[in-house]
């Protein structure tokens, strides 16, 4: 099975160098010995001529959820590269001009059976045509994931808590934990209530958090009048049960 993020409407054109790419995040689940493809789409949104390469990439997400990327090999054996190619990866595109590449995963048959996850990418760069080459410009990460087998999928809420900044100002604190088999890409609500009215909501997310790893998880309410609140938090990771946290707190 293969799971895309959507397409969705294609940017508006902006003044300069610009593009566009879709989808940012493919999703594998093959076995040993398979393989199976997806359409990359790359756009220029602006109105320079772009040059635009592709270039393979390792990378992880760190505790707070911030990503950070390597050279192939960077993620040792949970690494995708040696067996992901992308199609056509230096072109030219004009304003409004399109290139649709492949992204191909061919794990060979003696690539571990074990259940788990791998992981790898591409960084879709684009400079301006008429500059040097090697010149600096915009870019976007393509990051893919392979599952092997029918992993367990849980991750669990271990604390949670609310910092009072002063001003009206508070921080949520929370801590998650993957302990299932493999990768969750939680979608996350947050509901403030005050003397059961429900004074702000928000939809956030937070990057993959993998296997067997932890995610602190921070986020702030501004302009909150003195009182007492309550505080729910809901995280969607993909599995079978939400989960859901409720904590109150007090602003003076």
């Amino acid at each position: 099975m293969i799971a895309l993020a959507p397409l969705g409407a294609w940017a508006q054109t902006v003044p300069g160098l610009q593009i566009s790419v879709q989808p940012l995040i493919v999703q594998f689940t093959l076995a040993p010995g398979q393989q199976a493809s997806a359409h990359v789409i790359v756009k220029n949104t602006g109105t320079q001529a772009a040059r635009v390469n592709a270039n393979q990439i390792d990378w992880t997400s760190n505790v707070d959820g911030t990503v950070k990327t390597g050279k192939p090999g960077f993620s040792g054996a949970s690494s995708l590269d040696p067996f992901l190619h992308l199609s056509g990866n230096e072109f030219t595109l004009e304003p409004g001009q399109t290139q649709e590449m492949t992204l191909t995963l061919n794990l060979p048959s003696t690539f571990p059976s074990a259940i788990g996850d791998h992981w790898g990418g591409y960084f879709i760069r684009a400079a301006s045509a008429e500059g040097p080459s090697g010149s600096f410009g915009v870019g976007a990460n393509i990051l893919a994931y392979e599952t092997v087998g029918n992993a367990r999928k849980h991750l669990a809420l271990t604390t949670m808590r609310v910092e009072n900044g002063g001003d009206g100002n508070v921080r949520l604190v929370a801590r998650m934990s993957n302990d299932g088999e493999t990768y969750v890409r939680p979608q996350i609500h947050l509901q403030l209530a005050q003397a059961g009215r429900i004074v702000q909501q928000r939809d956030d997310s937070t990057p993959a958090i993998f296997a067997g790893n932890p995610r602190l998880y921070t986020r702030t309410f501004s302009g909150l009048t003195p009182g007492t609140y309550a505080l729910e938090l809901t995280v969607d990771y993909g599995g079978s049960t939400l989960v859901a946290g409720t904590t109150q707190f007090t602003v003076r």
